[in-house]
């Protein structure tokens, strides 16, 4: 999902991302005989190989390092129902919900019609 137009949030440089882009695209680790065992640009792919390989053996941080990247963390379930019960409330509080309540009645309801027309 991409920032909305006019986002200028995505602009903001990322240093630590930068470095390990640029390390990443130019490690090169010597192997034997001289050979590299890491040429350049293929260390990231290596560690997601890596990676792979251990939620294949069984690594539930592994797995979920893939299905965080694959699918994107889940997110938060925030309940946002406060309804309480009337016993636990004191005569303030249920005052005050009625009042409310009764507010919210007198504007929705289509019962009461406007005099203009």
């Amino acid at each position: 999902m991409s920032a909305p137009k006019g986002n200028r949030f995505a602009s903001h440089d990322k240093p630590w991302t930068n470095a390990l882009t640029r390390v990443l695209a130019q490690l090169e680790l010597p192997g034997e005989e001289g050979k590299p065992a890491v040429k350049a640009g293929e260390a990231l792919r290596q560690i997601a190989e890596a990676t792979v390989m251990q939620a294949l053996a069984g690594d539930k941080d592994a797995r979920k390092e893939i299905a965080d990247r694959m699918d994107g963390k889940p997110s938060e379930f925030v309940n946002v129902n406060h309804a309480r019960e009337p016993m636990g409330m004191s005569n303030d509080e249920l005052a005050t919900e009625i009042l409310r309540r009764r507010a919210g009645e007198q504007i929705s309801s289509p019962a009461i019609t406007s005099k203009l027309h």
